[in-house]
């Protein structure tokens, strides 16, 4: 079933400079009369916003059979109304917001609403339709914008959720526990510290084996079937020793447990990261 789809009165949606300056635009909230612009027709296009499917990838992992991925991307429309009380305040209201976007890099997208918090997704200008500008009584010269933004993540996001654990020296197994809140897949990611490594796959269980590693050396393990899985510090073309390769994503809510192992004299520590995504800002 669906999560409602209602909102409280203080939704946030703010805009920000793609440069990572934090300079933001604030498109609905307290402050957007404060910025010179405003969403027209409300956040209902966010939630409406469609998803596209761009090509279907095959990813050949060590040692598994070949995995189909979905590429896909999100179009956003965002009707939007800018304004300034005389031309110069207009054409430096109308200046700023142009210049949050970019074609070629990300600019995140964030909203805020309760009680689900802030989610964001990071946006890139596709396009803008601009209408004639015109007198209005109340806003003086104003202007209505549609921009038409593309994600390449598709997905909303909120802080990803860690778990970690240590073993002083030896042989050791131990689990890692781990929530996820999200409703799109999600593939989990390891970071740690030699020796030698077996980790468990979410859902099925499979336990990987990672190549041995050196004392001191610092790995990466991306579980998500396009990425390098396996990433070292000391030697940048590892992935390729794996046994085989890591396809299980976590695709539901709830709280997951994941086995890890390690064996060596000298102590080691490893960190899961799963990150929370949503199809929908809210709800």
């Amino acid at each position: 079933m669906r999560r409602s789809r209602g909102l409280v009165d203080d939704t946030l949606v703010r805009l920000y400079d793609w440069r990572g300056t934090g300079q933001f635009v604030e498109l609905s909230g307290p402050r957007q009369g404060d910025h010179g612009a405003q969403l027209l027709e409300g956040v209902g296009g966010l939630w409406e916003a469609q998803r596209s499917l761009v090509k279907i990838e095959t990813a050949r992992l060590p040692g598994s059979i070949p995995v189909t991925v979905r590429i896909e991307e999100l179009l956003i429309d965002l009707p939007t109304i800018v304004q300034g009380s005389d031309s110069l305040e207009w054409q430096w209201w109308n200046r700023r917001i142009h210049r949050m976007l970019s074609f070629t890099h990300d600019s995140p997208l964030v909203v805020q609403t309760l009680p689900w918090g802030p989610r964001w997704i990071s946006v890139r200008r596709r396009a803008a339709h601009e209408e004639e500008i015109v007198e209005d009584p109340t806003f003086g010269l104003s202007q209505i914008w549609t921009w038409q933004l593309v994600a390449h993540d598709p997905d909303w996001r909120s802080p990803d959720l860690t778990a970690e654990w240590d073993n002083s020296s030896g042989t050791g197994r131990g689990n890692l526990r781990i929530a996820y809140r999200g409703d799109r897949p999600s593939f989990p990611k390891w970071t740690g510290l030699g020796p030698d490594w077996n980790l468990q796959e979410p859902v099925s269980g499979l336990w990987n084996p990672l190549p041995r590693m050196a004392a001191g050396e610092e790995w990466k393990v991306d579980s998500h079937p396009l990425a390098s899985q396996l990433m070292s510090s000391l030697d940048r073309n590892k992935w390729r020793q794996l046994q085989r390769g890591f396809t299980a994503s976590v695709d539901e809510e709830g709280e997951y447990v994941l086995g890890v192992e390690c064996s060596g004299p000298a102590s080691a520590k490893v960190q899961l990261r799963l990150e929370q995504r949503y199809e929908h800002p809210w709800g």
